[in-house]
């Protein structure tokens, strides 16, 4: 990626962007949602993601961007890349991933994935009737990570809340935790399956199922940024900013 083809290319951080893999502000107006990463693993132009459907507009966001998928046809997909998002199902993977938004449950929701099926591999984020959800697939039909939260940790869509979701696969337990607006934490253990560090079964989805066309969520999100490394407590205060938010870039 070039200064020409990204202005923030340059732009000072006020965030150590160490590990930062894509930053996706969804600040634009139209046409694809660029990736603004400036970070030396900084995946580049071929994680932007193409738009269908959803409506660019902030939705009353802290940092006054946004996007709004309708639940009905509206996706993005995030290039084409199979391997670029191996770092979040490997056997050593270390990520996490940060967004503002407003969102409710429903029947098998997703809000980002890049696999799902009985020969799925991957992940997904996503929510069903009751809760959030979360896990790795292998693609032998077994969960690597597998997370169910409680029915409280995600509120309905009259507001933006602070998500980060971290996962550590190196340590024996609490691999992964899950956080709402600096705090109502929730963690689990991996299950026994073991992992693969091959490709994805599919690219980066936002807002459907990467594998069929169901899934299609209601969400508004903003500020989306994903990580090769578990960021510290204060780094994720200090993107919190105490619910005012804070940019990147």
């Amino acid at each position: 990626m070039s200064y020409l083809t990204n202005p923030y290319r340059y732009a000072s951080a006020s965030i150590d962007d160490t590990g930062l893999k894509c930053y996706y502000k969804f600040s634009e107006s139209s046409g694809d949602v660029i990736n603004q990463s400036q970070s030396s693993v900084d995946l580049g132009n071929t994680v932007d993601i193409q738009i269908t459907n959803a409506t660019y507009e902030d939705n009353g966001s802290p940092l006054g961007t946004g996007m709004a998928f309708n639940g009905s046809d509206a996706m993005g997909v995030a290039g084409s890349s199979l391997s670029a998002w191996n770092f979040l199902h490997e056997e050593s993977a270390t990520w996490s991933i940060c967004f503002w938004a407003k969102l409710t449950k429903g029947d098998d929701k997703y809000i980002m994935s890049t696999a799902d099926g009985s020969t799925g591999i991957g992940l997904k984020l996503g929510m069903n009737a009751t809760s959030f959800r979360i896990y790795t697939l292998n693609g032998s039909d077994e969960t690597v990570m597998s997370f169910q939260g409680s029915s409280g940790f995600i509120p309905n869509t009259t507001g933006w809340f602070f998500y980060v979701f971290k996962y550590d696969a190196n340590l024996a337990d609490n691999n992964f935790k899950a956080i709402r607006d600096n705090g109502n934490l929730e963690q689990s253990t991996d299950t026994a399956n073991s992992a693969v560090s091959t490709n994805a079964t599919d690219p980066m989805y936002f807002a459907r199922r990467p594998d069929v066309s169901s899934g299609y969520t209601v969400i508004a999100i903003a500020e989306v940024s994903i990580w090769d490394y578990v960021i510290s407590d204060s780094l994720a205060t200090s993107l919190y900013n105490g619910g005012s938010g804070q940019a990147i870039y």
